[in-house]
């Protein structure tokens, strides 16, 4: 199936005929998604690869033990809390962002104690962040890591799965509630 990737995809922003958006997002950050050929199996695959991409970030995190706190309130976040059920108790030690906000990476990276662990799970608002990288990365010994999108499962992914994430898919193909609107 071809696909095509875009770092951030806004509502509104023209989607190539014959294909369909695919959207996460949160109040904290900006849409970013996925553009599939549009076919009767495509919302079938964007679901295995959101549920994917929410192991992979949870293996980035070498969450094992660790106290997680997970930023945003799309599908992803809501995946991944799911893979890290009854956390978030203590001060996290890893934190995972889904948002790409860039206010939510810096308060992260302020927030994490030493030799804590922040993972990108979204795709970052913008290019390039200003970090204070001596002082917050390299003097606290902070792990800063990216989880890329994943397109194969790490096992399978039952039909039970993803039919509870299509059932969660909005009519205009987004897994979030926009901002602005009621939760």
């Amino acid at each position: 199936m071809s696909w095509l990737w875009t770092s951030t995809l806004h509502v509104g922003d023209a989607v190539p005929a014959g294909h369909r958006a695919f959207l996460n997002g949160s109040r904290e950050g900006a849409l970013w998604g996925r553009i599939y050929a549009a076919t009767p199996e495509s919302g079938r695959l964007a679901a295995a690869e959101f549920i994917a991409t929410a192991e992979a970030a949870v293996a980035a995190g070498r969450v094992g033990g660790k106290t997680v706190m997970v930023t945003g309130d799309g599908l992803l976040a809501v995946l991944i809390r799911k893979l890290i059920p009854g956390n978030g108790e203590d001060p996290p030690e890893v934190i995972i962002d889904t948002t790409g906000s860039t206010e939510e990476i810096r308060h992260a990276v302020t927030t994490l104690p030493r030799l804590g662990t922040l993972v990108l799970a979204g795709p970052p608002s913008v290019a390039e962040l200003d970090l204070a990288t001596y002082r917050d990365l390299h003097v606290r010994a902070l792990t800063l890591v990216g989880a890329p999108w994943a397109t194969k499962p790490a096992r399978g992914v039952s039909n039970e799965a993803i039919g509870s994430v299509l059932a969660a898919l909005r009519p205009d193909g987004l897994w979030c509630t926009l901002p602005g609107e009621p939760a």
